[in-house]
């Protein structure tokens, strides 16, 4: 989901395709807890997003794509949101395992759209916080909110949103060609498999399952 900012996310990097990543930055993930259960208890655990350069929708089943005609501003992303029930002030980083060049960014829930599933155009602003993971250190690089294009450090991110709830988002972009990934955990939490592609040629097709 980009929202008319074309981004260039935390690549998890493979060491050939089809191996298993797993990745993980400075310091020691902080897994969800029975002290954090209630924290977008009503919020799945995974929910599903597409966005095919015009528009994004997020969705909670799987399954969800969506093909553009024109690539006429061409972008596509598809990918998974992740609830553990985690506060931002217990963010630490994130571990993922899969396959593919998939990206990580932090979905911070200090706006509705970041609960709400439906479809959003590009052109309207996005609601809540977001950025990409760096996976060295664990800094989140703001693209949309009161931080945007600033550089949080984990402290940072733990102080400055300490309130609020915060969702994993893991998946795949591209501007050009194609791109295929999976994944199955995330900060030590077993999802499931889960697949996204995203294609960018004479038609955009993004799609997540």
């Amino acid at each position: 989901m980009v929202k008319l900012i074309r981004r260039r996310s935390a690549l998890v990097t493979t060491a050939a395709a089809g191996a298993l990543a797993a990745v993980a930055v400075l310091g020691t993930v902080i897994p969800a807890s029975a002290g954090t259960a209630t924290v977008a208890s009503g919020v799945p655990t995974v929910r599903y997003e597409a966005d095919n350069g015009f528009n994004w929708a997020l969705r909670n089943w799987p399954g969800h794509k969506t093909l553009r005609p024109s690539a006429a501003s061409p972008y596509g992303d598809a990918g998974i949101v992740v609830n553990l029930h985690q506060h931002a002030s217990a963010y630490n980083g994130i571990m993922i395992r899969g396959y593919g060049p998939l990206v990580a960014n932090l979905w911070v829930g200090d706006g509705s759209e970041a609960f709400e599933t439906g479809n959003h155009h590009l052109s309207n602003p996005v609601d809540f916080s977001y950025g990409a993971i760096n996976l060295t250190d664990g800094s989140v690089q703001m693209f949309t909110g009161s931080h945007a294009g600033q550089t949080l450090s984990i402290t940072q991110v733990n102080a400055d949103f300490g309130s609020h709830p915060i969702f994993y988002w893991v998946g795949v972009e591209t501007s050009h060609g194609g791109v295929y990934a999976g994944v199955k955990n995330v900060n030590h939490t077993w999802l499931g498999w889960h697949y996204m592609h995203a294609w960018v040629g004479k038609n955009t097709w993004v799609a997540v399952s």
